[in-house]
């Protein structure tokens, strides 16, 4: 029996900005994720599922990105505890124990997204500023001519 979660109403772009957002939060919080292209996730009860980014982290569980093949990758995780995914997923660590906040699924998917409007702005002409809240854990962008 497997917990993967697909994450369907996301769709990256970009696995670059994955792999920032990863060093980002390495950097942040400590962590030791490493990005492999091609590679497997690991899963409940040893289940392994092929995606083409994986997240390799410290935990039992990895997150990965599986291609859909129209040049969009859908997020994936093992979510044992609670499924679907709620909104409130930024909470959640891989293990799906919420004492370690900002080491899960939803802290990535906010760096990822926040990478990619500071990337298009700037194709766009204009400039950003980062305003982080560490005791509510978020994260806004300020988007300036």
């Amino acid at each position: 029996m497997s917990h993967n979660v697909k994450i369907t109403n996301v769709k990256v772009s970009n696995l670059s900005f994955v792999e920032a957002a990863v060093n980002e939060l390495n950097e942040e919080l400590g962590l030791n994720w490493v990005c492999e292209y091609d590679s497997e996730i690991r899963g409940w009860a040893g289940n392994t599922t092929k995606v083409k980014l994986a997240i390799k982290t410290q935990d039992r569980y990895d997150i990965g990105f599986m291609d859909n093949h129209d040049g969009t990758y859908t997020p994936i995780y093992e979510d044992m505890y609670s499924s679907p995914v709620k909104a409130d997923y930024e909470s959640k660590t891989i293990e799906g124990i919420k004492d370690r906040e900002g080491r899960g699924i939803g802290k990535l998917l906010q760096r990822i997204n926040i990478i990619t409007a500071e990337y298009e702005a700037a194709q766009n002409g204009y400039s950003t500023q980062r305003e982080y809240d560490k005791e509510t854990g978020i994260m806004n962008l300020l988007v300036m001519n």
